[in-house]
């Protein structure tokens, strides 16, 4: 009895992968749209931006929907960021950015949530990404990726 050509395909496939040690990076992001270390990377990159970049940075890091919402301009960006520094009382010189979860994933969006090096800083924020032309992108209500829960919006 022969076997259907998509399980001799799965079977080499996997056969190729136990050599190598993991899929290629074309197999893991394929259909399912951007994968979970994409996730990761865009959320550690929206916590950079938010830290310490431009408004450029951080424009970039949004989704259509959250640009609709977020209130933060070039000139507002310093005295927003005080505000934040404020509400949870550290100054962001002082934050450390340690490692990343995310929850929730599916093929169009996902929850990340990043962590600090000071418990104060709120490591209970998970930010909502959608995936926008191909790329993960903060979505919903552009939560600011420190704070705390009472804390998480601009």
């Amino acid at each position: 009895m022969r076997r259907p050509v998509y399980l001799l395909v799965a079977s080499a496939f996997a056969s190729t992968c136990a050599l190598l040690g993991s899929p290629p990076a074309w197999a893991t992001a394929s259909s399912a749209g951007p994968g979970v270390t994409a996730l990761k990377q865009s959320a550690l990159r929206y916590a950079r931006v938010t830290l310490s970049g431009g408004f450029t940075e951080l424009e970039a890091t949004l989704s259509h929907e959250c640009h609709s919402t977020d209130h933060v301009t070039p000139q507002n960006l310093p005295l927003a960021r005080a505000l934040w520094e404020r509400q949870i009382g550290v100054s962001f010189a002082m934050i450390r950015i340690t490692g990343v979860g995310v929850r929730d994933v599916t093929k169009r969006s996902a929850q990340a949530e990043v962590h600090y090096n000071t418990p104060k800083a709120g490591n209970d924020n998970w930010v909502t990404f959608v995936v926008n032309s191909g790329h993960w992108k903060v979505g919903g209500q552009c939560a600011t990726p420190i704070g705390n829960s009472e804390h998480s919006g601009p």
